[in-house]
């Protein structure tokens, strides 16, 4: 007689429950707040070092204060105090990104106890993105000086997007290391590139790449994974979806972005 038990007395197997991506985010965003207060505190003391090692302190002294006199070299004084703390900010993000290793392209669980380092590498450098492109008061010049040298070669060394253009008004570059943009490209306001996709439970990590003389309207999304080659230009208002490539001499538009006709070959420089 078998002594077996039944199939119902049989324990079922056990299945990890997967991990809630809102405990994650809300670490990331604690640490978001500690990580830009250091950048913000970090840069104010270099730019306050430097000060009083200029002896810039005592530049208004003599002078009565409310005078005219004295309220023009405050100014003054105040506008230097201002550029250093720019500079000194790009510095300290450009640092702290020497010390961050770059995400590896690939596909990468959300859900999963033990994320991937490449996960969390790439949350990191999203923190310092976001320090960049919404930078605190007063780091409103980090826009400018960092599309001018010496410092646009530094950002686009260490920092990135890797671009031999530079721009006006620049556009949301989520993830600046993985994008590469080819010189004289033109990319029009509130446009948006990225090199990654986040899906309901995954993120995918994918280069994105802009050849040169390419022309991208405003208000533009492009995903994770698009090619757009040498002279394409893309309309306003369109979503270029991941994976997408334009070829050269191509315009396109809508949502989602198609051929609409061919174009002239740019002329060469």
């Amino acid at each position: 007689m078998s002594t077996q038990p039944a199939a119902t007395d049989m324990p079922a197997p056990s299945v990890e429950k997967p991990f809630d991506p809102v405990v994650g985010l809300q670490v990331v965003l604690l640490f978001d707040v500690m990580l830009r207060l250091f950048v913000w505190s970090a840069s104010l003391a270099a730019a306050l070092w430097l000060v009083g090692r200029l002896d810039l302190w005592a530049w208004p002294a003599g002078h009565e204060i409310g005078t005219g006199s004295w309220s023009i070299r405050m100014a003054a004084l105040t506008a230097i105090l201002m550029v250093l703390f720019n500079v000194a900010y790009i510095l300290v993000l450009t640092v702290l990104r020497t010390f961050c290793p770059t995400p590896k392209p690939g596909r990468y669980s959300l859900t999963s106890r033990k994320p991937d380092p490449n996960l969390i590498w790439s949350c990191f450098t999203g923190l310092l993105t976001k320090a960049r492109y919404q930078a605190p008061f007063p780091a409103f010049l980090v826009p400018q000086l960092a599309n001018v040298a010496p410092f646009r070669w530094l950002m686009n060394w260490r920092f990135g997007p890797r671009s031999g253009s530079c721009f006006f008004v620049e556009p949301n570059i989520l993830d600046p290391h993985l994008i590469t943009i080819g010189r004289n490209v033109t990319i029009g306001f509130g446009t948006t590139v990225s090199a990654h996709v986040q899906e309901r439970d995954t993120l995918s990590i994918q280069p994105t790449i802009i050849e040169d003389d390419v022309l991208v309207g405003a208000h533009v999304g492009i995903a994770g994974g698009v090619h757009i080659k040498r002279g394409a230009v893309v309309r306003g208002f369109s979503m270029v979806l991941p994976g997408t490539v334009i070829p050269e001499n191509e315009y396109w538009a809508g949502i989602p972005a198609r051929r609409v006709k061919d174009l002239a070959a740019p002329a060469e420089r």
